[in-house]
């Protein structure tokens, strides 16, 4: 931006730098003569051009993101859960896999309202040759923190075969705001709540299933 000041010599003085005119005032320079009456002299002056300054946003989690664009509104956006989540039990004898979680549609990170019910997808694969016939087992899952949410799948695998498919239920979003993980299990029951069952399969009643069995994150608002 350029600023245009004008002054009167009157009132402003400057160094022009100019060499003073010989003879009797009739310079040949065509310099403005600096004892003329009411002189004028235009001086640019660069100055800086300041961006538009915006105000402030609405960021109700925190998190130095504006409300407007803020695709995770439970704090800092956390990294999505492993694409395969695998695990083994009984000395090797059990070994589980879960792939390709889709949780509300979104994928492996989900935002929800309080006690929404939201979709659930994801694939199994499940080998276990510890009975001496068929195991019965159970995919346990369940939100932490908080307790196990049901079965999802439960029945016999096949020692020879095992079992794998594809899973497609819902479940109910915790009824409290918050981040959450979604993580599994696998039970090894007679049924899922055969008994009274309504833990983590092996577990106290104070244990979560570890965090490396988290398959999704679920953003509760």
């Amino acid at each position: 931006m350029r600023v245009l000041l004008v002054c009167s010599l009157a009132a402003c003085s400057f160094d022009y730098g100019f060499p003073e005119p010989s003879g009797g005032g009739g310079g040949s320079g065509g310099f403005p003569n600096p004892t003329a009456p009411d002189a004028a002299v235009v001086v640019m002056i660069d100055a800086p051009v300041m961006p538009p300054v915006d105000g402030p946003c609405a960021d109700d989690d925190a998190d130095g993101v504006c409300n407007a664009v803020d695709d995770w509104p439970c704090g800092a956006k956390p990294t999505q859960p492993n694409a395969t989540i695998a695990w083994s039990g009984n000395s090797g004898a059990t070994d589980t896999s879960i792939t390709s979680v889709n949780l509300d549609s979104t994928g492996r990170l989900a935002i929800a309202t309080t006690q929404e019910i939201i979709s659930l997808r994801f694939n199994y694969a499940i080998s276990d040759t510890a009975c001496a016939g068929n195991c019965i087992d159970q995919i346990e899952i369940g939100w932490t923190p908080g307790n196990r949410y049901g079965c999802p799948f439960d029945q016999v695998v096949s020692k020879q075969n095992g079992a794998a498919g594809t899973i497609t239920t819902t479940i109910r979003a915790p009824n409290t705001t918050g981040t959450y993980d979604l993580r599994v299990n696998l039970g090894q029951n007679t049924g899922c709540f055969d008994n009274g069952a309504n833990d983590w399969w092996g577990m106290s009643a104070s244990q979560d299933p570890a965090a490396t069995r988290t398959i999704a994150k679920l953003c509760v608002r």
